[in-house]
């Protein structure tokens, strides 16, 4: 595996190489084997269609439905072959690590809120782990990638750092308020 550092990070990512950490592997070949189940299941219901249909193309609806999702569901199994093989695995961040990288639950604050929004900084999965609930860190988060402007952004900040970055039709800014380190130890499997 690789070090995971915020530098490293941003040098993968500028040579289009997709960093993730070893939970991110599992879930990510997990959710491509749940496309391959969607696609089989959506033969079968082709060939339902292909049955009932008639020989004229006005009548051929259900089998258009389900052309259609076939196609986005290889679109979806693409996406995630191609970024699962420019994938680097990464170690997991030391839980000493003050620097925001990949695997560090950020806590930030907007302007003008009070309250802290967690995020969970990942290199391409969008799906939280599942966690121990004796972590010593946050457990509620939202997910943000590395490729992500917001992620991009807080990639190497810590406490008292602002990240600016461009949002649809404006820039924000949020204040880094705590950054504390995935430990893999409280993963569950």
């Amino acid at each position: 595996m690789i070090k995971n550092t915020a530098e490293d990070v941003k040098k993968m990512l500028v040579e289009g190489r997709n960093p993730i950490l070893s939970f991110e592997k599992v879930m990510l070949l997990a959710d491509l084997a749940r496309l391959g189940v969607e696609q089989t299941e959506l033969g079968a219901l082709l060939g339902e269609a292909m049955d009932q249909s008639s020989e004229t193309w006005h009548d051929n609806a259900p089998v258009d439905a389900v052309n259609n999702q076939s196609r986005l569901l290889a679109r979806r199994a693409e996406g995630l072959i191609s970024g699962l093989g420019s994938a680097l695995l990464l170690d997991y961040p030391h839980t000493s690590d003050q620097a925001a990288t990949i695997g560090s639950i950020v806590g930030v604050r907007y302007p003008g809120e009070s309250s802290t929004d967690n995020l969970l900084l990942t290199g391409m999965c969008r799906t939280a782990p599942a966690l121990k609930d004796d972590a010593p860190f946050p457990t509620e988060f939202d997910i943000v990638t590395a490729r992500s402007p917001l992620g991009e952004a807080l990639l190497g900040l810590t406490i008292g750092d602002t990240a600016l970055y461009n949002a649809p039709g404006h820039s924000l800014a949020v204040a880094v308020v705590n950054v504390q380190q995935l430990d893999p130890q409280y993963l569950i499997d």
